[in-house]
């Protein structure tokens, strides 16, 4: 059993290594952020105030470009296999494969958003853990979510205040999704209520903020599922 979850488990990085090749390729870092992050590793974290989590593993880490690479890849490798495990959950395996692939193919959030070198690499895989635990109804889902905000949390996400830079961004969110957006409609066609109340709350979040779409993610890759299923009836 060990030996069959390896494979899978190394099945599945093969895949991720294959999608994240570009970033790995890439000769400099990937949005004017990364940058920002890049100068808190030399020293200087003015702009990261929020984020004292971030702001203290940055002043851990080598000024390397492939060092930074690999943090990258490794938070949207796990980030992916939480993913996997929550498709698997409530729906087969084969099917939870073939979401992730699709997941990949249609939504560029995935591979946007851990080709910058920022603070949210380490708020995403927590993110989604929580959010595991959320859809399992655990109680204990709030760890990990509370976790993730010494590493994501800036007021100017949620809402604007006097003096403060319009972070809102209200609905442009969903242009990074593309098509992953249209898999979102057949998770609602999961008969489960529960699933339904977090669709609605998630889907709000997104629209409010770009920052937030993080929280669709979840609806994209069980819909997909969801959609699979339906198919193959």
């Amino acid at each position: 059993m060990l030996e069959n979850f390896k494979t899978k488990f190394l099945v599945l990085l093969g895949l991720c290594f294959f999608s994240f090749l570009g970033v790995f390729f890439r000769q400099d870092l990937f949005g004017f952020d990364s940058y920002a992050s890049w100068l808190c590793v030399k020293g200087n974290c003015d702009v990261l105030g929020f984020q004292q989590g971030a702001v203290f593993l940055f002043g851990l880490m080598p000024d390397s470009l492939l060092f930074f690479k690999a943090v990258m890849f490794t938070s949207f490798f796990v980030s992916i296999l939480i993913l996997w495990f929550l498709v698997k959950k409530f729906f087969s395996e084969r099917t939870a494969w073939y979401s992730i692939i699709f997941l990949l193919a249609s939504t560029p959030w995935m591979l946007f958003e851990f080709a910058k070198f920022e603070n949210e690499l380490f708020a995403f895989p927590l993110i989604f853990l929580g959010l595991y635990f959320l859809f399992s109804k655990k109680w204990y889902f709030f760890i990990p979510l509370l976790g993730s905000l010494l590493f994501w949390l800036w007021p100017g996400y949620f809402f604007v205040f006097p003096g403060s830079v319009l972070e809102l961004q209200l609905f442009s969110g969903l242009s990074t999704l593309f098509i992953g957006l249209f898999f979102v409609f057949p998770f609602f066609l999961i008969k489960n209520k529960w699933f339904s109340f977090l669709g609605i709350v998630f889907l709000v979040f997104g629209l409010w903020s770009s920052h937030l779409i993080v929280f669709v993610i979840p609806l994209v890759v069980l819909g997909i599922a969801q959609l699979i299923e339906l198919i193959e009836i």
